[in-house]
């Protein structure tokens, strides 16, 4: 009996003996597997960074590495980095899936500029509002920065635009924004309450043009349809007579 457990002793050291050698020896990260989906023209070098960042998992043991670090590694790495994914690939391969966020809007505070993509994510602070693919001014956000700290604007923080329809406003309209953003120079957003809450954005066009979206939380993406049909179709892009696209009690929606 004494040699039966000196034996389950002995098996059971070498056992995890053997596990722990493995572990050290055979589940080192050898490959690390970087996607970076990149703005075509961004002058952002992320696969440079991104890179860099990572080479500290080069040689760790695979089982110790945590998902969770790699990620807040990605993101803190700079502010335009969205993680897609992070994966551990037995025995000994991690792969990072990132994305590149696209700036699209501009928040002016003092004399910089926050530079937010189209969820309003935080990505820079610029003292000049050009975009980083084709050097054209992103959209300016019209907003009273009164309610906004400085800490609110730091990297990878997402605003909040006043309250969760204003944000879900322009969740309904943000793929004609990146679309057509080069022709909008600011867009001001107006919060009344009036017996019910009410939402008018108000475009100014590069060109001199205002137009203003009357209860834009309703038929939101409709409206703006019709206010780039009125705006195409303009002969004199530059008049600088105030245009409102309102929804008539009939479920027209017209510009006057």
């Amino acid at each position: 009996m004494k040699y039966k457990k000196l034996l389950i002793f002995i098996t059971s050291l070498i056992f995890v003996t053997t596990l722990v050698f493995s572990s050290v020896f055979f589940f080192k990260i050898a490959e690390i597997d970087l996607t970076v989906n990149s703005v075509i023209g961004s002058n952002e070098n992320l696969d440079g960074v991104l890179s860099s960042r990572l080479e500290k998992y080069n040689g760790k043991n695979f089982l110790f590495v945590s998902v969770n670090d790699v990620k807040k590694e990605m993101e803190n790495a700079s502010g335009y980095v969205k993680v897609n994914s992070v994966k551990k690939v037995f025995p000994n391969k991690l792969a990072v899936d990132v994305e590149e966020r696209v700036e699209v809007f501009a928040i002016k505070r003092q004399n910089e500029y926050y530079i937010l993509d189209e969820n309003f994510n935080t990505l820079v602070k610029k003292q000049e509002n050009v975009n980083n693919v084709n050097g054209l001014p992103n959209i300016l956000l019209d907003i009273s920065l009164s309610d906004y700290d400085e800490e609110t604007l730091v990297s990878s923080k997402t605003l909040s635009l006043y309250d969760e329809k204003t944000t879900d406003t322009f969740n309904e309209i943000k793929e004609f924004l990146l679309l057509r953003r080069e022709n909008i120079a600011s867009i001001k957003v107006n919060v009344r309450s009036d017996g019910m809450l009410n939402r008018y954005l108000v475009f100014n066009m590069t060109e001199g043009m205002e137009i203003q979206i009357d209860r834009s939380n309703v038929l939101s993406k409709d409206k703006l349809v019709k206010m780039f049909e009125y705006y195409d179709s303009s002969e004199n892009k530059g008049d600088t007579t105030k245009r409102y696209v309102t929804l008539l009690e009939t479920g027209e929606i017209v510009v006057v």
